[in-house]
């Protein structure tokens, strides 16, 4: 029979390692009806960016533009002469599947940043992917395709630069942004507008945050308006992307312990030594594992790297 004190613990722990990148993805695949019901088993379920009230978890960085809350939506603003502006989450995020409503001036260009980081400190220059988000006007215009903002221009190629008109003038817009390692696609009201691998932007920008761009503009002009709603994202720890699970389900290979762990018929279950009495030595006990890191090293957490030896406590 099994001793009185058992601890039986579920272990959702991912290590994602270098790894050669897959091939890219069909153009073919259909972006889902609702992003929310296709949820795969190394997904995270949808998380939203906002609440719909506040602008809480969000920090404008750069130019002089305002950003309010109304009526469910965040708006926009230009102001005159200024800079680019970026409403940006708190935090960063790496894979992910990002969604959102659109509508914007047809007179203002506008994007949304992704994995994105600041030069020269926290309100220096924002940098990084863009999703790109303009009107189509009467000639097709360039929106879902991605820009290297404040990095050089364009990251697709010139010759995949083909004008379109998918997004609807004047009326809400969905998108939806996979990014997965190198990769990066995005459809635009249920159409895939564009599928891009880009290793040199990924090694420099593997982790960043979204930023919400309200284009700079002239003095004299405007001003225009670019409103967001329903903008929600989901973590992605996919094999395609350099994860995989590191506890394999079965046993602690891999896994250095101290105390009376062991795995037991699918649990993995810690016991008190011999003459303890309930939890008096609760702190020598201890389950370490390498801690997880992204592709290429870079991670947004303080803890050492495996290649120096050191270890991450879970318990």
């Amino acid at each position: 029979m099994r001793p009185l004190l058992g601890l039986l613990l579920a272990l959702p722990v991912l290590a994602q390692l270098d790894a050669e990148p897959g091939r890219a993805p069909s153009q073919d695949r259909e972006a889902p009806q609702d992003p929310r019901e296709e949820a795969e088993p190394q997904e995270e379920a949808w998380t939203s960016l906002f609440d719909g009230k506040t602008l809480s978890g969000w920090t404008q960085r750069n130019g002089t533009a305002t950003y309010r809350v109304e009526d469910g939506t965040i708006v926009g603003r230009t102001t005159d002469g200024s800079p680019n502006s970026f409403l940006c989450t708190d935090r960063g995020y790496d894979d992910f599947e990002l969604t959102f409503e659109v509508r914007v001036d047809d007179r203002l260009n506008s994007g949304v940043q992704i994995r994105s980081t600041t030069r020269d400190g926290f309100q220096g220059r924002v940098n990084g992917p863009q999703v790109e988000i303009e009107a189509s006007g009467s000639r097709g215009a360039e929106a879902g395709y991605l820009y290297a903002e404040a990095l050089g221009g364009w990251m697709t190629p010139k010759e995949q630069l083909k004008p379109h008109r998918t997004f609807q003038d004047g009326e809400w817009n969905r998108y939806l942004v996979r990014a997965e390692g190198a990769n990066i696609k995005v459809w635009i009201n249920g159409t895939q507008v564009s599928d891009l691998t880009h290793e040199e932007m990924y090694a420099s920008h593997p982790r960043g945050f979204v930023g919400l761009q309200v284009h700079g503009i002239g003095r004299g002009q405007g001003p225009y308006e670019v409103a967001w709603r329903d903008l929600r994202i989901r973590e992605l720890r996919t094999v395609a992307a350099g994860w995989r699970p590191s506890f394999d389900g079965e046993s602690l290979a891999g896994w250095r312990t101290t105390g009376n762990w062991y795995w037991d018929e699918g649990e993995l279950v810690i016991e008190p030594r011999a003459g303890e009495r309930g939890w008096q030595r609760f702190d020598a006990y201890r389950i370490l594992g390498v801690p997880c890191s992204p592709v290429g090293g870079s991670s947004s957490s303080s803890s050492s790297s495996s290649s120096s030896g050191s270890s991450s406590s879970i318990f």
